[in-house]
């Protein structure tokens, strides 16, 4: 949590280089993480990959499959919706508390309205929608080959 909100300073600073460090220190908890639960025959990061992908998928069916989002109250339903068939309505309510805040935080003047930042986001990974898929299958492919390769050897 500490880095994640070291990464929210940073952010709302506008200091990629410090963005660079938390992500940096995000990722490595992933990667430590997935190296104990490999040790320990948990899961690997194979699987942590996977689970993401599915995850992206599920979630955000108006990029990665054909459901249409129009507006922001649109991608909440939509978003709300996967949460729940998940069984995570308990976390929804908690999210939205948190993720309202989060948007009030960072909601700037200066800036495009977070909503119509989401929106444009969205229309442009429509847009990109096949490449952006392939690529992302493409490494998820490569990372499970390499697993297996690992667990073959």
């Amino acid at each position: 949590m500490e880095e994640t909100f070291e990464l929210f300073e940073a952010i709302d600073n506008e200091d990629d280089w410090h963005m660079i460090e938390e992500l940096g220190d995000i990722l490595l908890q992933v990667l430590l993480h997935a190296s104990i639960g490999k040790k320990y025959g948990y899961f690997d990061i194979n699987e942590i990959v996977e689970s993401l992908s599915a995850k992206m998928i599920r979630r955000h069916p108006h990029i990665f499959a054909d459901e249409e989002a129009n507006n922001i109250e649109d991608l909440k339903q939509i978003w709300s919706t996967a949460k729940s068939k998940e069984g995570k309505v308990d976390r929804v309510k908690f999210e939205k508390v948190f993720a309202e805040h989060f948007l009030k935080m960072y909601d700037k003047p200066k800036n495009k309205t977070l909503d119509e930042a989401a929106l444009k986001n969205i229309f442009r990974a429509r847009r990109r929608r096949n490449m952006r898929l392939d690529k992302y299958l493409k490494v998820s492919r490569l990372v499970k080959r390499r697993t297996l390769g690992e667990r073959n050897q």
